[in-house]
């Protein structure tokens, strides 16, 4: 199917393609270039298509949430459990980073602690805990943040013990979209308010370690006063990052960037992207997420592309391959999907 909606995306997409991925400019990124390769065919099918294939990829996630919780849970309790642990070359955080692989679902932990400190927290099969919370949040936007189904509530709870400061920002756009589409509190909200502060009184019962695993490992070792979300991405840089980039900003790399293999910069923030791939990469990024984010209402639309503004602060370098324009892409499929079922149903009644 072809309309000016997938070929924008297209065009976009094809010019993400031949700046992030190719020699012309960086180097040739052989994994990303497939993996864009088929995003833009995928970008053509029905959206009937897209539809099927996510109501599959729901379940798929609500089964590795169960598991994640009953696990979660057990080790929360004390209960011994048998772990294959798994050491991988590529957690180049720390030395001491290591998974305990349940079988269905995994842990990250550093040495023998939870990462972060404090509770374990929730990685399901992904290979970090704000992978899984972004991930959860994203379906959770596709769903419109519809709290009435008990399978979105599953994944709100899963995605509230990934301790994922990412899962917390799509959360409260979540909410915003929410107040902001019906202008009042709606039962939904109460529910899901409800539902996070009980679970949150409940955790209450870990006393510092649940403290310190929801805000100390943010803050911890880092500058004592946060006043923002700027404050907040920033403790997650080292002052010599922020220094390196405010003096790279003003050279003349500054438009092209320094290329995707360069560890001066910590890829995690938005300074990443600049750092690598300059001004222009990040205009060329950011065309990408406005070309999907724009169809359908503005005010869900202005939710999609808050959300990827906000994984572009937080996990930029999951922007570098095509699953997050995906999932976007997903939920404007879906949801067209769903208009029109219920326009024919409409119709079926008069």
């Amino acid at each position: 199917m072809v309309d000016k909606y997938r070929i924008g995306i297209c065009i976009a997409a094809v010019t993400f393609l031949l700046f992030f991925t190719t020699p012309i400019v960086h180097d040739f990124r052989i994994g990303h270039f497939a993996y864009f390769l088929i995003f833009i065919q995928i970008i053509f099918f029905n959206d009937i298509i897209f539809y099927n294939s996510y109501k599959f990829l729901k379940k798929l996630f609500i089964i590795i949430s169960v598991f994640a919780i009953v696990f979660w849970v057990l080790n929360a309790m004390g209960v011994p459990l048998i772990y294959y642990k798994c050491t991988p070359a590529f957690r180049t955080e720390s030395v001491l980073d290591n998974y305990r692989i349940y079988g269905p679902v995994l842990s990250l932990y550093r040495g023998n602690m939870p990462i972060g400190g404090g509770i374990e927290r929730i990685c399901g099969v992904f290979a970090e805990p704000g992978h899984f919370g972004i991930y959860i949040g994203l379906m959770l936007a596709i769903e419109k943040f519809n709290f009435y189904e008990k399978r979105n509530l599953l994944l709100l709870i899963t995605g509230f013990l990934t301790f994922s400061t990412a899962f917390y920002g799509i959360f409260c756009l979540g909410v915003l979209y929410k107040l902001l589409k019906y202008k009042r509190i709606t039962t939904d909200i109460i529910r899901i308010v409800a539902v996070l502060f009980f679970t949150a009184i409940t955790l209450l019962f870990f006393s510092d370690r649940f403290v310190e695993t929801i805000y100390g490992r943010v803050v911890e070792n880092k500058r004592e006063e946060v006043s923002g979300v700027v404050d907040l991405l920033d403790n997650r840089v080292p002052d010599s990052h922020i220094t390196k980039f405010e003096s790279f900003i003003h050279s003349h790399d500054a438009l092209v960037g320094l290329g995707y293999d360069n560890d001066e910069m910590v890829g995690t923030n938005w300074r990443g992207v600049v750092y690598r791939f300059g001004i222009i990469g990040t205009v060329i990024m950011l065309l990408l997420i406005f070309s999907i984010a724009r169809k359908g209402s503005m005010k869900y639309g202005f939710l999609l592309a808050a959300i990827a503004l906000l994984i572009v602060a937080h996990r930029a370098y999951l922007m570098f391959s095509p699953a997050i324009y995906m999932m976007l892409l997903t939920a404007v499929y879906v949801n067209r999907t769903k208009e029109s079922f219920i326009i024919k149903i409409e119709g079926l009644d008069k």
